[in-house]
């Protein structure tokens, strides 16, 4: 059982399209949260888009968060089963 604040593996799969949407909405909450200016985020709705692997990308973090690291980071959103080995090695 999860508790009121967690989420299963079943629900993100769940989500389908509006899994970007989704996560656009963390990444601008937790920058929130963390003091990082919404300006610093870049987020795209494309998720299907042949992109290089970036969906968003955070510009110049003054100090981290738990989820976003200091200074500049890049986000892959994948609906997919993707090892980590793999989203590397499409980063290569």
């Amino acid at each position: 059982m999860i508790g009121p604040f967690e989420v299963s593996g079943e629900q993100i799969v769940h989500l389908e399209t509006r899994f970007t949407a989704a996560v656009n909405k963390l990444l601008r909450a937790e920058a929130a949260a963390a003091g990082i200016a919404q300006s610093s985020l870049i987020l795209t709705n494309a998720e299907n888009t042949p992109d290089g692997g970036v969906d968003a990308t955070v510009c110049s973090a003054p100090a981290g968060s738990d989820w976003i690291p200091e200074g500049d980071s890049v986000w892959q959103f994948k609906r997919s089963n993707v090892m980590p080995k793999a989203c590397g090695e499409e980063f290569e």
